[in-house]
């Protein structure tokens, strides 16, 4: 009877420990999804399709990933989930301006730390010194409102779907110990932007 009792402990033990296991991967995956994400958007919708200079690597860091965008998403989903927003057109006026106000005093904050920010927007219609404008405030909203309604949801159905597979760890180990490279080699090499 005690070795039974043991037994089933040591099941549920197994058990928490596989599900922390998931929890800890899940969150890593979202942030490197978004890291992913905002590089995208950065390299080829600003620099290729809208300011059309051609292809920029617009990472600090030497792989397709900026970390901004995926600390960024942690803090737009949780205070979505304080405030729980859930209409679309409210996701992206709430989006919109979190986003706005994030960028307005990331500015002075950089400013402030290294002489200067790396965006400008004196060109943008309704701008305010460079550091915020209207169409890139719209489009913060726009990708917000397209991540917390569809693409999030999304990602949690694969993510449920492939929990338990090998092929889904195996590349999930991979793509993490790439990035968990590219800081390090960051921090000895520099920053890769230069745009």
């Amino acid at each position: 009877m005690i070795k039974y009792v043991r037994t089933v402990e040591g099941e549920e033990e197994m058990k928490d420990k596989i599900k922390c296991w998931d929890t800890i991967r899940d969150y890593i995956e979202y942030f490197l999804i978004y890291c992913f994400g905002g590089w995208l958007y950065e390299s080829i919708w600003c620099d290729v399709i809208y300011h059309r200079r051609g292809f920029l690597n617009r990472g600090t860091l030497f792989g397709p990933w900026l970390p901004i965008y995926g600390i960024g998403f942690f803090i737009i989903l949780g205070i979505f989930k304080l405030l729980k927003i859930k209409k679309p057109w409210t996701v992206f006026i709430v989006g919109a301006v979190i986003a706005t106000v994030a960028e307005l005093v990331g500015s002075y904050i950089m400013d402030m730390a290294v002489g200067g920010y790396t965006w400008n927007y004196n060109g943008y219609f309704m701008n305010f010194k460079g550091r915020i404008a209207l169409v890139p405030s719209l489009m913060f909203g726009l990708l917000i409102c397209l991540a917390i309604c569809l693409i999030h949801p999304a990602i949690i159905r694969l993510q449920d779907k492939y929990k338990n597979n090998r092929i889904h760890n195996i590349l999930f180990i991979v793509v993490f110990a790439l990035f968990i490279v590219d800081l390090i080699c960051r921090i000895w090499l520099g920053p890769n932007f230069k745009g």
